[in-house]
């Protein structure tokens, strides 16, 4: 498994994941809030962040945990933390939702 990042002049951070059944692309955006939802919703950390764009490609929790290099029960803790935070259910809800 490998990865490459290269920062984009506008914020954009563009993650290339290569994987053993495939190659992935992760786009991730800074955290942007209205100033009334940024005062009430908590912040993500910046794993939970990883895990969120991980997420909306639609990888499972196993395979986030080898593409982060960490355990499937980490990676199932910073789930919940994400579902928690955005206010979802599951991940058909977090995708339809999109970006944060």
């Amino acid at each position: 498994m490998q990865s490459h990042d290269d920062e984009a002049p506008d914020d954009l951070r563009v993650s290339w994941l290569a994987h053993d059944s495939g190659r992935y692309v992760v786009f991730s955006w800074p955290e942007r809030k209205a100033p009334e939802e940024a005062a009430s919703a908590p912040a993500l950390t910046a794993a939970e962040r990883a895990v969120h764009a991980l997420l909306l490609v639609g990888l499972s929790d196993a395979e986030i945990a080898e593409l982060r290099g960490t355990t499937r029960s980490t990676v199932t803790k910073q789930v919940d933390a994400v579902f928690r935070k955005i206010g979802v259910r599951s991940r058909r809800e977090l995708i339809a939702r999109g970006r944060l």
